[in-house]
């Protein structure tokens, strides 16, 4: 798919993309339209990649921020709740896939509308160093 056939996707009726009020929102987009394209590899030992598309990606930190959010803001009453998830680990897509997650609350929170009360998602990273 050509760039332009992909920014024809997720065009709205006039012709014009769609003005994302979040990063979440402009990443969603992006990910929608190129959603049958490889996104992320990793090398399995012994064998070529193992590609996910931007589909598979999107469709896991979606399923991933559901449950985060359920489980982070179970306490939440009646306004919206910050949550911060401290991601520690490698890179590796479960990271990548995670810190997504939390990018893409801010997305799901700003198109529900102020009766959301679903938890925002604020990554924190804690990567790993190589060595002592």
């Amino acid at each position: 798919m050509s760039g332009a056939a992909a920014r024809s996707q997720i065009m709205g009726a006039d012709g014009e993309l769609p003005e994302p009020k979040t990063t979440g929102q402009m990443l969603e987009n992006i990910f929608t339209a190129f959603g049958p394209k490889r996104c992320v590899g990793r090398r399995e030992p012994g064998s070529d990649f193992v590609w996910q598309t931007y589909s598979d990606v999107l469709t896991s930190a979606q399923a991933l921020r559901t449950r985060l959010q359920v489980l982070l803001g179970a306490q939440a009453q009646a306004a919206p709740l910050v949550r911060t998830v401290g991601i520690c680990g490698t890179n590796c897509l479960e990271w990548y896939i995670a810190d997504f997650a939390c990018l893409t609350s801010t997305a799901a929170s700003a198109s529900a509308g102020a009766e959301s009360v679903a938890a925002r998602l604020i990554s924190v990273p804690l990567h790993y160093k190589l060595g002592p």
